[in-house]
This record gives C-alpha cells, structure tokens and sequence, in this order.
C-alpha cells in the first residue's frame, strides 16, 4: 500500500513544478526549491516503504534530524568553495542565509532517500567485492582525507575536486574505528551495495539538482577550471563525476554526526 506521505509528496512536486516554469512571484523564488525536494523525499520515502515495509520517515526523530544536519553539512561545503570559487548563486529571495538553510537542509535526506530506494532492488546484491580492513590501510585513509581538505585551501586550481572525496577518507575510518554503520565496514564483509548505491543515487539527485537549477529563477552558477567547456544544464559533463564521491561523503559526515550525538 502506497502511503499517505507520498501522495503529500506528490502534490508539492507537480505544485513545484508549477511555480517554477510559470513564475508565480514570490512564491516561484522562495518556495519552488523547498517544495520540489521535500515533494520528492516524501514520495520516494513512501516507495521505500512500499518495498521495504520501513523507511526514515515512519522514525520521526531520525527522519527529521537528517534536515538540520542536511544544512550544516553544506553550510561546511559552502566554506571550502570560499577557498575553490567553483559555484555562485543568483536570484536567491531575502533573508538568503534562511533560503539557503531551507535549500541546503534537502540534500542529506534526498541522498539517503534515493539510495534506500536503490537497495531495495536486487541488482546491486550481484556485485561482489571484499577489502581486507588493516591498521595501516585506515591511517592510509585517514592521511588521504587530510590531504584531500587541505590541499584545495593550497591549490584549489588544481586540486579542487578533492573536496568531494575528502570526507569519505577522512570520516569513513573512524566510523569504522567506532563501530558505526560504514562502507568500509561493508566492504569488509564483501557486500558492496551501500558503495553503490550511495554513489548512484547522489548522481540521480545531481540530476536533479541540475534539471531543476537549470530552469529556477533563483540558481547557481559553475566556474570549474579545465572542464566548463560542454554542459548539461548548467553542469560542465565532467562535474557530474563529482556527485559519485559525494554520497559517500554525505554518509560518511551523517555517520560521524550520530557518534558525536550520541556521546552527547
């Protein structure tokens, strides 16, 4: 049985989707965004619930504290594009620190939404791969994850993309260490369907992102070194790359928080 958020779901996308292409001020500028991506994780929570008898949303509290971790989480990719300059807004409606809180605050729960649906298929169970977890390879890890947020502060020119991986060396281990949910934990028994899925799913939400972006009244621009040349919307083709390590950053980052949360 299909439920009764999702239907909720379903009504604020298409209500979105009016207010984007038919520019109905000010609601097109200020609520287009938030209603798109709360309509689209309400009704992808519902599918997965469909299939998997369980979803975020019937865990209140969890479902969400996805929203204010969501914000702070790009709140924190906002301050590494002070140092990388590879994306700017425009149009965004006043206050633009709350618009850009509500928009940011979608990001988390679209990701983990998308990638719950995506394991609840069996095609990524066909994948098989096994790592072998030592010490040397988590402090490997964890050195890379250092690397990868500093060096684009040193030469964001060229080392910009790292800002995308960074978290998933950097957190992932200690995740891992700490005995929470981690892909290398995952890894480690052989079943690579979070990797996967995580990774796919943030580049359906990309897509996303980008389709919609594309056509807002208020939206961000790219300036990425080396690869502006031919777009899809407003994306360089290259930059959708981007979006494969990001969810596993979002994970990674998402993990860490309920440790620190926890121990609080």
């Amino acid at each position: 049985m299909f439920k009764w958020w999702g239907y909720i779901g379903i009504i604020l996308m298409i209500t979105g989707e009016i207010l984007l292409f038919y520019r109905v001020e000010p609601f097109s500028t200020y609520t287009f965004f938030l209603l798109l991506w709360v309509g689209y994780i309400l009704f992808i929570d519902a599918l997965v619930f469909h299939r998997k008898r369980k979803s975020l949303f019937t865990s209140p509290r969890r479902f969400w504290l996805l929203f204010v971790l969501s914000a702070i989480f790009w709140w924190f990719y906002e301050l590494l594009n002070i140092s990388v300059e590879n994306w700017r807004y425009e149009g965004v409606g006043q206050p633009e620190w709350l618009m850009f809180t509500l928009a940011f605050s979608t990001v988390l729960p679209a990701v983990l939404e998308t990638s719950d649906l995506l394991s609840s298929f069996s095609l990524f169970n066909r994948f098989q791969f096994r790592m072998k977890i030592t010490s040397q390879k988590i402090s490997l890890f964890i050195l890379l994850g250092l690397l990868c947020l500093i060096l684009p502060f040193v030469l964001p020119l060229y080392t910009y993309p790292l800002v995308w991986i960074s978290m998933f060396f950097l957190l992932d281990p200690i995740n891992y260490l700490n005995k929470k949910e981690s892909i290398l934990a995952e890894l480690r028994k052989g079943k690579p369907k979070l990797f996967f899925t995580l990774m796919v799913g943030t580049l359906i939400c990309g897509v996303l992102w980008e389709f919609w972006n594309y056509w807002a009244p208020a939206k961000w621009y790219y300036d990425i070194p080396f690869v502006g040349g031919w777009k899809i919307f407003e994306m360089p083709v290259l930059g959708f790359l981007g979006y494969l390590p990001f969810g596993l950053s979002l994970f990674a980052l998402y993990q860490f928080s309920l440790t620190i949360l926890k121990k609080k």
